[in-house]
This record gives structure tokens, sequence and C-alpha cells, in this order.
């Protein structure tokens, strides 16, 4: 238009002295008018508009209105450069920067002919930022219905080096994605249910365990896709790869599953699996289950020793340094606290834990706990899930004497009796710094009942919560995550500047929100009460099965499922994708 009105003066002006000339004007400019039209890069560039500046939790994210080459970011403080990064992207960049909260700063975008300054203002806190959504595969209707078939059979987890995204999918498939292009570099799918666990190795590898009638153990080369090995865990147990009728039949019940798994230094995985068969017992069947923990030799892909253990599995830790391993183990009416040597498998030191059906505080007279070692190795901590206690014990002094040494016990969740039903809440999602001991709890559960459907009477003032304490067992802060989630992790980033939090949604409760779905960034140091530390909250449409961090923390993904929110079973109203969100 506005070439348009310039030449049009310029028409009129000359109509008057000599025809020809009027001719020729507006062949040139009709000429210049057409021709501009083929210059779609310096179009581009003309119309230029900065579409939205965010500064993230590590740096500034610039987009454009259109895909322009950008070759340069500059930012300018008080009149000096502080950062200049050369790139070669296309409309978007996101630059690294250690901003300071209500600052201002110059930016400046290079282009191929031309460059934009522009002041920003930095904020007092960080914003999410979605830099991708990478579509996966369609699930069936069957994976969507039910809180704890959402949180079964799925995993994220990034690359020592950063560079690649490893995706294991309810749907049976293994993927690898490209973390700068964002792209599916290849996937695999597996013959027979659900990819539960993967971990990476430091040479190259992409290991994963499924939840099948197999149970397998399968290792790749993240280059090729090649499948280097597999191994068959059905074979440690003596007992049949029964069918389990449990749940009745509202989704795919395996034997065996993959629980834990984790890999060392020296690429050796680390292997939790649990086994669940039917018995016959007094003409009615139970469900029976038993586990095992194995080093593997990631070359050969062969066990290098095996710890089976009569109870179910719950996870699997391994110390920073790769000389412990802790399993967690699930319901049993007894079960066992192993402190197990990496290199042997034999037990360093073990605790004895008991729960009895009299007790009031029990759950179908079952115990269970997670297990977590300090960075530093000093302490080992166990959440025991029920009657919910929390155990800190002296692990250096433990391996001396060969037995637990239990420094102290405590009760941080009380079980309250409102209108003569006792509720609690369980703990779970344990993590440990050198100095912090962190976990988030479960919703309001009726206690000492094996009747789910119970009516509770209020929600417990613990419930849905994040919670932080010391080692001394004080509150240092706590954060309310919503009301009837279900949180499936709490993940540390690798210098534990991050803490993320993945929250689905349980839809039998009535209250529960779909907005609460999501996840959330906190920066634990950050001095203040919990408001001042947390980063933000971005929320999924759909169940927020699993989440990692980058190890630079750049980068957080989010991996997503659809889900049925309406708590009525005979009702559906589906949410959400299957798909993995990548966050800044």
């Amino acid at each position: 238009m506005k070439v348009f009105a310039v030449n049009q003066k310029t028409i009129f002006k000359i109509k008057a002295n000599n025809q020809w000339v009027i001719k020729s004007t507006i062949f040139l400019f009709f000429a210049v008018l057409f021709t501009g039209c083929g210059q779609s890069a310096n179009k581009q560039e003309d119309s230029l508009i900065v579409n939205s500046v965010v500064f993230t939790r590590t740096g500034l994210f610039v987009k454009l209105n259109e895909p322009v080459l950008i070759k340069e970011v500059n930012i300018i403080k008080d009149s000096e450069e502080i950062v200049s990064t050369s790139l070669n992207a296309m409309g978007q960049a996101l630059v690294d920067l250690n901003w300071e909260r209500n600052t201002k700063y110059v930016l400046e975008i290079v282009m191929e002919k031309k460059q934009v300054k522009m002041p920003v203002y930095a904020p007092d806190k960080p914003s999410p930022m979605k830099i991708a959504e990478i579509d996966l595969e369609d699930l069936e209707k069957e994976e969507m219905k039910y809180r704890y078939y959402a949180s079964r059979g799925a995993d994220v987890r990034f690359s020592p080096d950063g560079k690649y995204i490893g995706v294991g999918s309810k749907g049976g498939y293994v993927y690898l994605i490209n973390t700068e292009s964002k792209a599916i570099e290849w996937k695999h799918k597996i013959p027979e249910g659900r990819v539960s666990k993967i971990a990476f190795t430091n040479d190259g590898k992409l290991i994963a365990g499924e939840e099948s009638r197999d149970g397998n153990i399968y290792c790749f080369d993240i280059n090729t896709s090649k499948l280097l090995w597999q191994y068959k865990t059905a074979d440690d147990f003596k007992e049949g790869k029964t069918e389990i009728t449990r749940m009745q039949g509202r989704f795919k019940y395996y034997p065996l599953k993959i629980w834990g798994l984790c890999v060392d230094r020296n690429n050796n995985p680390y292997v939790m699996v649990r086994h669940d068969f039917e018995r016959q017992v007094n003409n009615r069947k139970i469900l029976v289950s038993t586990s095992m923990v194995c080093k593997f030799d990631s070359k050969l892909g062969k066990p290098v020793w095996k710890f089976p253990m009569k109870c179910s599995a719950w996870g699997l830790t391994l110390s920073k340094d790769g000389r412990y391993v802790i399993p967690s183990v699930g319901w049993a009416k007894e079960a066992m606290l192993y402190v197990l040597n990496s290199s042997s498998g034999k037990p360093l030191w073990e605790y004895a834990f008991t729960c009895h059906d009299t007790s009031m505080e029990s759950f179908r007279g079952t115990t269970g706990f997670e297990a977590k070692i300090s960075p530093d190795n000093r302490h080992v901590v166990v959440n025991q899930v029920y009657p919910d206690n929390t155990l800190v014990f002296d692990n250096q002094e433990s391996i001396k004497r060969g037995q637990a040494q239990l420094l102290w016990k405590k009760k941080f969740l009380k079980v309250l009796d409102v209108g003569g039903v006792p509720i609690g809440v369980s703990s779970v999602n344990l993590e440990l710094t050198n100095s912090n001991l962190i976990f988030a709890t479960w919703s309001t559960r009726a206690v000492g009942t094996a009747v789910n459907n119970i009516q509770l009477p209020a929600r417990h003032p613990d419930a849905d919560t994040l919670f932080v304490y010391d080692y001394n067992g004080k509150l240092k802060w706590k954060w309310k995550l919503g009301e009837g989630i279900w949180n499936n992790d709490c993940i540390l980033s690798k210098n534990n500047k991050y803490m993320i939090i993945p929250i689905g949604l349980v839809p039998e409760t009535s209250f529960a929100n779909p907005q609460d779905m999501g996840i959330y960034v906190f920066s634990p140091y950050i001095k203040g009460g919990a408001t001042d530390k947390l980063n933000w909250f971005y929320h999924t449409q759909g169940f927020a099965y699993k989440a990692a961090i980058s190890p630079d923390g750049k980068y957080i993904v989010v991996l997503e499922g659809p889900f049925d929110i309406d708590p009525d079973r005979m009702k559906e109203n589906i949410v959400g994708k299957h798909r993995l969100v990548i966050l800044s």
C-alpha cells in the first residue's frame, strides 16, 4: 500500500506534462510491484516483528513472527555486551543468560539483511516456554480410563550429554528424539506390553525394560537403532506366566514388570523386576508377588549377579557413585530394607519392617517403603508407605557395624479421626539432597479398611502436598500441589538447582480439578518461602505421566497422555493427547 500511494502521487504530478511519461511510469510501477512479489526474503525482513521475548529459567527465548534466519543474538547491559551468540536458527532462538530480576537489557537480533535492537525488562520470576510438541502413537481407550493404569508403563529420560530424549510408551514403543532438532530419530515396537523403564549409558546405548508376559530387557545402539541384545527375565522365576485376573479385566495386567532401572558410571545396568502370579488357596485365587534385582553386563547382555526377594517390588535406587544398590519394597506383611554392594550383590546391612492386620494404621495388613540414599552416602532414608513412618539411617555406621543404625523414626503424616472414620495420607516420590529430605503425598484415604469406595468425611490437610524437611526432622517448607491429584515422580536436576514434579489426576475423586494436571518447577535453594521457590506451573491438558530435566537444566520434558477425567466410569470425557512436550 505504501508503494502504491507514493507512485500514485508521482503519476498525478506528471500527468499535466507528458502523456508518454505517464504510460512509462505506470508500466514501471507495475513492473516494480510484481517484481517485489518474488523477493519474499526481503519482504519478510521488512515486515519483521518480534513476536515474544520470554525470560526462562536459564536464559532468554526470542520468537519472530516470520521464519527468518537468525544469525546472531546479542544482549547488552549498561552499555556492555554480556552475551554474543552465533546461531543458525529459523524464527526462534533460546539464548543462555544468567539474568537478574527486575533488570533492563538491550536485545539485538542479527539477521541476514537486517537487525533489530530493542530494550527488554527481566521479570521477578521466569516463565515456562513451550519449545515443541511431539506426537506419539495413538493409545487404546482402556489406557485412558483409570488413574492406577495411567501411572503404569511410561518413562522419559535425557541422555547423559543431553543430545537425546528417550521415551518408553504405554503403547509399546521405544523412541529416540533429537533434543536440538525435536525430530524422532528412530522408534522400536516391542512385541507385547508396555515400556515401563528406560535409561541411557555413557557409551551410546539405550536400555529399555517392559511390562509384559516375558519381562524383556532391551539394549539399543542409539546411533544405529540396532538391537544389541535382549534378555528375558521370565526365565529367572520358577512360577509359570499365569494370566492375572486382578483388577476385574479393566485393563491388561501383565505378570512381569521392570519396576526399576539404573545405570552406573561404568555403563552397567541394574534392574528390578517383579513377578505377579495367582495361586489357589482354599478354593480362591490370591495374588502373589516375588522380585529380583540384577546387575547386567551391558556389552554381553548377561546378569553379573542376581538378588531374589520374596515380596513385590516398588523401585530401585543406585547411589551417585555407583557403590550401593537399594531396592524399595511394595506390598508385603514382612519386608526387608537391603543396602547391597553393587559389585557383589551382597547385603551390607538390612532392616526388617512388619505390619500387623490388627493395626488401625495398616492398609490391608501390608507394609511397603520407598528407600533413597543421599548423594554423599551418609544417610539412607525410608518412607514407609503403610503405616506412614519416615526412618533415617546412618549408612556409614551401618556398614561399619554390619547392622542398621537408626538415627530417628518419625510419623510426619498423622491419622485423623473424623466422624468415627480414620483418614490418612501416604508419602511418595522420596528424593534426597545432602541437606534436604523431599517427598509428596497422595490423596486422602480411609485408614484400616480394604474398602476402596468408603465415603470420606473430609479431606486430610496433608493430602496432595509437597514437603521438605532437614535431616533433623524439621520442616523447612511445603506446597499444596492440588486436590485429588496423582503425582508419580519428584525429579532433581543434576546440580540440584531445580526440582520438577509431574501431576496427574484421581478421577474417582469428585473434587479433583483437571486444571491441576501439569508440571511444577521449583528452585529449592532460593531464599524465602515456598512461593519464592516456585518457578512456575505448566498446565497439560492430559495426564502428566513422567518428566525429566536435561543435564544442563535448560530443557524440561513432560510425557503427557490422554485421560478420562469423568469420575463416572459409565461416562467418558477424554482430555489431552499422547505426546512429548518440550519446555524451557
